[in-house]
């Protein structure tokens, strides 16, 4: 760790012992489900400790702070251009769920041979590295939001709407991307870690911007191909571009932090939040949908940017052949008509309630895979990522 940083954290640190955050435990949106059907002790949640979101949250100003300082160091000539950088960071990284990086940090306490016994220091040092996939999201929400020509995110205006940004923006998404190995660097590069970290961050960027292309890709509005809307093709690109990051990301970071490197082990994991990956972006389908914009901070654009859902191509697996034509006529149109046709289809194939079935049965699978596996990690870690996702309405 650089010694700005060290000294941030010091300073973080006294903040946290004068403001005497209470010991208490809590879950975070815990699920009843889940844990009536976990069976023993350590299949219950891993509680998420206030103290530990409170310097999860504070640690952010670490990171602009250590960001800003590598402009400064030994570039004066850049003084205006440090302020559009600390623009960037505090609009597009520190708001929405922060479930990736809060995931890292619940899963490094879980994964400590001591969690009671876990320092503010190292708690601090699992909330950089939980900052750092909060940058990665934020690098793909900024550039995103343009392909999609997205008009909201988290409650506010889309980056590249705001005044002087516009196609600026994704050079900005680009700085945010370079932050990111910046801040590894910075705090991490003395590590034995660390090039695992940095390994596995390339790694899942790659597949992610696959996922990204591919997702592109079926949704051509120009030329949508509906024969390509299948289970299987939704399946990989949801597998690539959510699924690797959202999930098996924050939980490799803290089992890399551990000093867990082997390959069963990482496997094992990868096997059962993709899963839970999967389950994710169906709800942020269906949301994107039928979910009520003052809850998801977005409106959703899935059926204008013609976008292959889980919605799309389950109405293609139930509709007739003039319901079929009904989709073709207006999906991918950026028509509110359109819009409403296809939504109104939706309603009559009776998707909602088929949808509510199906984050059931899959939400009761996932748990079935955790129990009966005999996984060589705590059940409590995918118990907790569950919960982050139970029923969820954002």
């Amino acid at each position: 760790m650089s010694s700005s940083s060290f000294a941030a954290v010091r300073f973080l640190m006294a903040r946290v012992m004068r403001n005497q955050i209470p010991k208490t435990l809590r879950c975070v949106r815990h699920c009843h489900a889940a844990t009536s059907s976990s069976s023993s002790s350590s299949s219950t949640f891993p509680s998420f400790n206030v103290n530990d979101r409170k310097i999860f949250d504070e640690t952010f100003s670490i990171v602009v702070d250590n960001l800003t300082k590598d402009l400064e160091d030994g570039h004066s000539d850049l003084t205006d251009y440090i302020e559009h950088y600390k623009n960037v960071l505090e609009y597009n990284v520190p708001f929405g769920k922060k479930l990736r990086g809060l995931a890292v940090v619940a899963s490094y306490r879980a994964l400590h041979k001591n969690p009671q016994l876990i320092t503010n220091e190292e708690l601090i040092e699992a909330g950089l590295m939980g900052w750092c996939i909060e940058l990665f999201q934020a690098l793909f929400l900024v550039s995103d939001d343009i392909i999609d020509q997205s008009q909201t995110r988290r409650g506010r205006p889309c980056w590249y709407r705001n005044s002087n940004i516009g196609l600026s923006a994704f050079n900005d998404a680009m700085l945010i991307q370079t932050g990111l190995f910046r801040l590894l660097v910075n705090n991490f590069s003395n590590k034995p870690y660390y090039h695992d970290v940095v390994d596995l961050f390339n790694k899942v960027y790659w597949k992610t911007c696959i996922g990204q292309g591919l997702d592109m890709l079926r949704s051509r509005r120009d030329a949508i191909d509906f024969t390509k809307f299948t289970v299987e093709n939704y399946s990989v690109i949801i597998k690539y571009k959510t699924s690797y990051y959202t999930f098996y990301l924050p939980i490799a970071l803290a089992l890399y932090m551990h000093g867990v490197s082997d390959n069963r082990t990482h496997e094992e994991a990868k096997d059962v939040l993709l899963e839970i990956g999967h389950l994710f972006q169906i709800q942020d389908d269906f949301l994107d949908c039928f979910g009520n914009p003052k809850e998801t901070g977005k409106v959703g654009s899935d059926i204008e940017e013609g976008k292959c859902t889980w919605l799309v191509v389950t109405a293609m697996e139930l509709a007739n052949r003039e319901q079929i034509k009904t989709l073709m006529d207006n999906y991918g149109q950026r028509n509110l008509d359109c819009v409403r046709r296809v939504r109104d289809l939706y309603v009559d194939l009776k998707i909602p309630s088929i949808y509510a079935k199906y984050e059931q049965s899959k939400y009761q699978q996932i748990i079935s895979i955790i129990k009966n596996n005999n996984l060589s990690l705590p059940d409590s870690i995918f118990n907790f990522c569950l919960s982050l996702i139970c029923k969820r309405k954002s």
